[in-house]
C-alpha cells in the first residue's frame, strides 16, 4: 500500500497526538503541532493560488520551516523542490528554467544568489524570504492564512504523480533533477527497515534535509513511533551532545562524519551507550573506520549503498565495501558496457530496478527522461561474489586506465588506508603519453611527526594489491580535499598534486611531505 507522507502524519496526529515527531534545538514538535503547522502553511500556499502539480522551490537550511513546507506541498498535491543550499546563481537558473517553480520559499542567507537569478524565472510577488529561520513563527508569514484544511485534504495526487524533484549537485554539467513519486517515497521509507531502523528508535540526523539522505531520514521517521532529532548542520561535538542528551539510538551519515565523531569522543567523553546502530552511506567507509568506531563506541557501524535515484536499494554491509540487496521487491544486475550480464565475480556496472527507483529525470513540465524499462544505470562498478555479496569498486567515470588495465581508485585507497599510519587517502589518474594514465595518490597522515613517509606506505601497499595498482607518484598532504557533501573532491586531486610538486612528476620514492 502506498503511504503519502501526510497520511502518516495524519495517522500520528490522530492516534498519538502528544507524541514527539521531532526535536529541534530546545523545542518539541508533537504530531498534533506538526499537523497544525503543516495545515497552516498549506492554506497559505492555497491562498497564493498554488494548486495540484505546481512546483514549489524550497531554498531553506535544516529547520522546522523546511520540514513543514515539505509536508505542506505534499498536503496540497504540489511538487516540492528542495534546493541545494550551496547552489550559485548559474546552478539555480539551470534548475529553475527546467522546473518552472510557481512559488519560492527561501532564507535571507541565500537572497544574494536569488537576486542574481532575476524576476523572469521567479517574480518578486512569488517569493517569500525569511530573515530568520531559527524558530517557526506563524506571524512571520506575510499574509494571514485561512484554515481550509477540509478543502486542502481533497487535493490528492495519484501514487504515480510527481511529488518531489531533487536537483543533484553532480560533478560535471548542469544539475540533474531526479523525480520521486508517492509510490517511490513510500517504498524508500519502508526500506529503512533493511537498515535496521526500528519503530521505537530515536533517530538523529545532521545531514541536509534538502539532500536525499537527510530527506529520506525525515520521511522514514514519520512512519515510526520514535522521534527524530534534527541538527542544523553536522558538527561532531554537537552530534555527541545530542546523543547523550536525547538518548539517540540510530544515526546515519557519511564516512567522514564517523571519523570525526571518533576524534571528538576522544577529545571529550560523552555517554553514547544508547546508540544501537549507525549506518554509513554515500561513500566508501573503510574497515579501519568501522573497527575504530566499534572499539570506541561499542556500536556496530554498517555500510549501505544508496543514491538519490535509488535510495536504500542495497543495504547493510558487514565487511569493507560489501553490500547486499536491501529490498526484497527490487532487482539488480551487473553488466558490461553493452548492457549484457558479466560472469559472477567479474566487475561491471550496477543496474537497479524496483519500487524505490526514481522513474527518471525532469526535463521540463512536458518532458520526462525515463529510465529504460525501469532500470536505472547507476554508473557504479561492482562485482557479485559467489555468496551474493556485492563489492564496490568505484564510479565508472573515476576508473583509471593504465596501459589498458582498469584500476579502481577505491580499491587502491582501501589498501593504502589499511596502513596504521594513514588517516585518509585519495587516488587519481595522471595523464601519461605512453600508458594513457599513471596512478597518483594524496596521503593524509594520522600523525605528521611520526609518519614514516610515502615510500614506506607504498611499499607496504604492495603486500595488499598487485604491483601495477600501486601508485606511481604520491605526496603527503595535510588533509584530503572533500566536497560539500563529504565525498572526496576528485576534480581537485590532480590540480593539488601538480601544485604541490611544482608541475613535475617524480617517482613516489623521491616525494616526501608536502608543505
Amino acid at each position: 500500500m502506498t503511504m503519502n507522507p501526510v497520511d502518516t502524519l495524519d495517522a500520528g496526529a490522530l492516534e498519538r497526538p502528544n507524541d514527539t515527531a521531532f526535536f529541534w534545538k530546545g523545542e518539541t514538535w508533537t504530531y498534533a503541532r506538526l499537523q497544525g503547522d503543516v495545515n497552516f502553511v498549506a492554506a497559505y500556499l492555497s491562498n497564493k493560488g498554488i494548486d495540484i502539480h505546481d512546483r514549489i522551490a524550497l531554498h531553506l537550511p535544516n529547520s522546522p520551516h523546511l520540514l513543514i513546507c515539505l509536508l505542506a506541498c505534499f498536503r496540497l498535491g504540489a511538487v516540492a523542490v528542495p534546493i541545494n543550499n550551496r547552489f550559485k546563481a548559474q546552478e539555480l537558473t539551470s534548475v529553475f528554467q527546467r522546473v518552472e517553480p510557481r512559488y519560492y520559499i527561501g532564507s535571507k542567507a541565500f537572497e544574494s544568489e536569488i537576486l542574481r537569478v532575476g524576476e523572469t524565472l521567479i517574480p518578486a510577488n512569488s517569493r517569500l524570504i525569511f530573515s530568520t529561520i531559527s524558530e517557526f513563527d506563524r506571524e512571520a508569514w506575510q499574509s494571514p492564512a485561512v484554515d481550509s484544511s477540509d478543502m486542502i485534504r481533497g487535493r490528492r495526487s495519484s501514487p504515480d504523480d510527481v511529488m518531489l524533484l531533487l536537483p543533484t549537485s553532480g560533478t560535471t554539467g548542469d544539475p540533474k533533477v531526479v523525480i520521486h513519486t508517492a509510490k517511490t517515497l513510500s517504498a524508500v521509507t519502508k526500506q529503512y527497515q533493511a537498515l535496521g531502523l526500528q519503530d521505537d528508535d530515536i533517530m538523529l540526523t545532521a545531514s541536509p534535509i534538502v539532500h536525499a539522505g537527510g530527506l529520506f531520514n525525515f520521511l522514514s521517521s514519520l512512519r515510526r513511533t520514535g522521534p527524530m532529532v534534527m541538527l542544523g548542520a553536522f558538527d561532531a561535538h554537537s552530534v555527541l551532545d545530542e546523543i547523550e542528551a536525547r538518548r539517540c539510538t540510530w544515526f546515519k551519515g557519511l564516512p567522514f562524519m564517523f571519523d570525526q565523531l571518533a576524534r571528538a569522543q576522544t577529545e571529550r567523553y560523552r555517554d553514547t551507550s544508547s546508540l544501537r546502530l549507525c549506518v554509513s552511506s554515500g561513500d566508501v567507509c573503510s574497515a579501519k573506520v568501522q573497527q575504530d568506531f566499534l572499539d570506541l563506541f561499542g556500536c556496530p557501524l554498517s555500510s549501505a549503498w544508496a543514491c538519490t535515484e535509488a535510495a536504500t536499494s542495497l543495504a547493510i554491509c558487514p565487511k569493507d565495501n560489501v553490500a547486499f540487496l536491501g529490498s526484497p521487491s527490487g532487482r539488480y544486475r551487473i553488466t558490461d558496457e553493452t548492457g549484457l550480464a558479466v560472469p559472477r565475480t567479474q566487475p561491471g556496472e550496477l543496474w537497479v530496478e524496483g519500487p524505490n527507483v526514481s522513474p527518471g529525470y525532469w526535463i521540463s513540465p512536458s518532458e520526462i527522461e525515463r529510465h529504460a524499462q525501469g532500470w536505472f544505470r547507476t554508473g557504479d562498478i561492482m562485482s557479485e561474489g559467489n555468496d551474493g555479496a556485492l563489492r564496490f569498486f568505484g564510479r565508472q567515470k573515476n576508473l583509471i586506465i593504465k596501459g589498458g588495465s582498469n584500476i579502481s581508485p577505491v580499491e587502491v585507497e582501501t589498501a593504502i588506508r589499511a596502513h596504521p599510519d594513514v588517516q585518509d587517502a585519495a587516488v587519481f589518474g595522471i595523464p601519461d603519453e605512453q600508458l594513457g594514465e599513471t596512478l597518483g595518490a594524496l596521503i593524509e597522515a594520522v600523525d605528521v611527526q611520526s609518519f614514516p613517509g610515502v615510500a614506506d606506505i607504498l611499499q607496504a601497499t604492495r603486500h595488499r594489491i598487485s604491483d601495477y595498482k600501486v601508485p606511481d607518484h604520491a605526496i603527503a598532504v595535510g588533509q584530503i580535499p572533500r566536497a560539500a557533501n563529504g565525498k572526496i573532491d576528485r576534480k581537485s586531486l590532480l590540480e593539488i598534486f601538480y601544485r604541490e610538486t611544482a608541475n613535475s612528476v617524480r617517482p613516489a620514492t623521491k616525494i616526501g611531505h608536502s608543505r
